[in-house]
């Protein structure tokens, strides 16, 4: 994180917001001055709690019923919560790692093993075959735009033997899309720029949502409006006009905060359009569907371990790390083209070929100690996000940066997408650019 905020420093520092200053320019805000946010996701919350702690007012405009955006909870499962969405904290160096451990929560590190499915056999880490353990180390091969393939095109390239293509799917869904999608070398290039640290950990006991909630919203709790969807955005030099439920809030600057899909949707319009090159880094930057599950068990088949290499799901893992339950319960998080799959099939039919696919790596046990309780979370379906999160696609270059910069400096942009230095499709990247578009748009007002 050190070198992450050094970043910021460094940008903050060239619009005269060094952190010794930022108190001085808060001050610059006229008085009665209002900030507007889009959407109630971990940038929005965090956008918000930037503006409050300067004491500078703001409404946050949520379009469904609840916040958190790409974070939720479930208690649907009577043993313990699971996280919806987002539910490991990416790195030591991490915003969210500060505040869990600013806040004595009893963090922990995820140790599960990795083990692939491979040619009817279940491989661990130490006798996985050699050609899948240096496959990633191989893609920082890929440089400049004649190399500018997708991971299935470097794949072939690279002479990889088609029975092992089974790898793509897996090493694709970190980054939220599909292997003939997206960039092998800007994925990697993005990677190779973060700075939060290569461990993940969970909060003992809590959903990463509870840690957002907590240390984030519930502060600002009587700022967030609920089932308030933003039809229309105008702006001029003077200000911002909302469309809200057929009324209209003006606004001196707003924060625009929505997934890469929502804007891609049209759903919000823009008077006057959006300049032309944002409107094409929209188009450019990747976000395919999202899908995450979780089945419980009579029987500890699976142990704590990291399962890829399935026909269905692309990453099946030990649930109950950093839960007290020890009841058997096995996740399962698929991005890219197989969650569109598993979002066709519906409910029932997803859990259905799931088992299918875990009694064919374990002996047909799945079946046999499945309990029938189960939850499923199909981000796709969710009218006001649409998908997982965004990855880089072939000749998307500095569409982030596009995406991420104000317009007429009345309207900024925040949300993963945004995020320029390696910690996008991340929660602690999402509220980094959730405090840079807020000191943005503190420092509009001196201008």
């Amino acid at each position: 994180m050190a070198q992450t905020r050094f970043r910021l420093s460094r940008w903050l520092a060239e619009h005269g917001l060094s952190p010794d200053n930022r108190a001085e320019a808060a001050k610059t805000v006229p008085d009665g001055a209002r900030i507007a946010i889009i959407g109630a996701g971990a940038a929005g919350l965090y956008a918000g709690k930037t503006l409050h702690d300067r004491g500078i007012d703001f409404t946050i405009f949520e379009a469904s019923e609840r916040i958190g955006g790409r974070l939720g909870k479930s208690t649907a499962l009577s043993h313990m919560p699971v996280d919806l969405g987002a539910e490991w904290i990416h790195g030591h160096r991490t915003l969210t790692h500060k505040l869990a451990k600013k806040a004595g929560a009893d963090i922990l590190e995820d140790e599960s093993e990795l083990a692939l499915w491979f040619d009817n056999r279940l491989y661990d880490e130490r006798d996985m075959p050699k050609a899948f353990r240096s496959l990633y180390a191989k893609a920082m091969k890929c440089r400049g735009p004649a190399d500018d393939l997708t991971l299935t095109e470097w794949a072939v390239a690279e002479g990889l033997p088609a029975e092992q293509m089974v790898l793509l799917p897996a090493l694709a869904n970190d980054s939220g899309g599909s292997a003939h999608r997206m960039s092998a070398y800007a994925a990697i290039e993005e990677e190779s720029r973060s700075r939060s640290g290569e461990d993940d950990y969970k909060v003992r006991d809590w959903t990463y949502f509870d840690l957002v909630e907590t240390l984030v919203a519930e502060p600002i709790a009587d700022r967030i409006e609920t089932h308030a969807a933003v039809e229309r955005i105008g702006y001029d030099k003077t200000g911002v006009t909302l469309a809200v439920g057929g009324e209209e809030h003006r606004f001196d600057r707003a924060i625009l905060t929505t997934s890469v899909n929502i804007l891609k949707s049209g759903s919000i319009g823009f008077e006057p359009a959006l300049p032309a090159d944002k409107t094409e880094a929209i188009g450019k930057i990747g976000m395919e569907a999202g899908h995450k599950m979780f089945l419980t068990f009579t029987e500890d088949f699976f142990g704590s371990q990291e399962v890829v290499g399935g026909a269905i799901g692309n990453l099946y893992y030990d649930a109950r790390i950093g839960k007290s339950s020890d009841r058997p319960t096995i996740g399962v998080f698929t991005t890219g083209e197989r969650a569109q799959a598993m979002s066709d099939m519906g409910r029932e039919g997803a859990i259905t070929a799931v088992i299918d696919d875990l009694d064919r790596i374990f002996g047909g046990r799945a079946s046999e100690t499945f309990t029938g309780d189960a939850v499923v979370q199909d981000w796709t379906t969710e009218p006001f996000i649409l998908g997982g999160y965004s990855y880089p696609t072939i000749g998307m270059g500095d569409a982030r940066e596009t995406l991420a910069a104000p317009v007429a400096d009345v309207l900024f942009f925040a949300g993963e997408a945004t995020h320029c230095d390696g910690e996008s499709a991340t929660v602690h990247g999402a509220m980094e650019t959730g405090e840079r578009a807020a000191l943005e748009a503190i420092h509009s007002f001196a201008e």
